[in-house]
């Protein structure tokens, strides 16, 4: 039907970009307040509330920029769970399916946001994603407010620490233009 893909194997030589979500190294001020005097060793379980209070803001600013650079890019991009629902998405996916601002997609599922074939076509592209461990690009059609666009989709899945599939990343170009010149 309204779905084409190919799969993408990376490269050896390209590496995959991988999120750390464990607690960053503590600082050498926190370093010399849990050293041990006698043998050297840390103790992990100190924290003061200053310390966590800290971190706590750290990430949020973390999050905030990424928000910011994501929403800069002219790119769509979207990041799922396993099961299809919606962890984020950027404001250009937003602008391109009709969404506004104050609309909280996250938990949503394809199912949610599209017509039943469109949502169909979506959620097979991301499942062939995580069953292959694989980068699947594939040329959609996508319902917009001004007519069904159509968009050329890289949906890649990102890996947790044991190699296991965790989520699917999608980044979506509008080639609707370029698409309609060829005919």
């Amino acid at each position: 039907g309204e779905h084409t893909a190919e799969k993408h194997t990376p490269a050896a030589s390209q590496s995959r970009t991988k999120v750390d979500t464990r607690e960053s190294p503590p600082s050498a001020t926190e370093e010399s307040e849990q050293a041990s005097p006698s043998n050297g060793a840390r103790d992990d379980s100190v924290r003061t509330l200053d310390d966590t209070n800290s971190r706590d803001q750290r990430d949020d600013e973390s999050t905030y920029q990424i928000e910011r650079i994501l929403d800069t890019v002219e790119a769509a991009i979207f990041l799922k769970d396993t099961n299809g629902r919606y962890l984020l998405m950027n404001q250009n996916f937003r602008d391109l399916i009709g969404i506004d601002d104050e609309t909280d997609v996250v938990g949503m599922t394809d199912s949610d946001l599209f017509p039943k074939g469109f949502a169909l076509g979506y959620t097979e592209m991301d499942k062939l994603a995580i069953e292959t461990k694989e980068t699947v690009e594939v040329e959609e059609k996508v319902p917009a407010p001004e007519g069904v666009k159509t968009v050329l989709t890289r949906k890649t899945p990102l890996f947790d620490d044991d190699g296991d599939p965790y989520a699917v990343c999608g980044v979506a170009t509008d080639i609707t233009a370029r698409k309609e010149r060829e005919q």
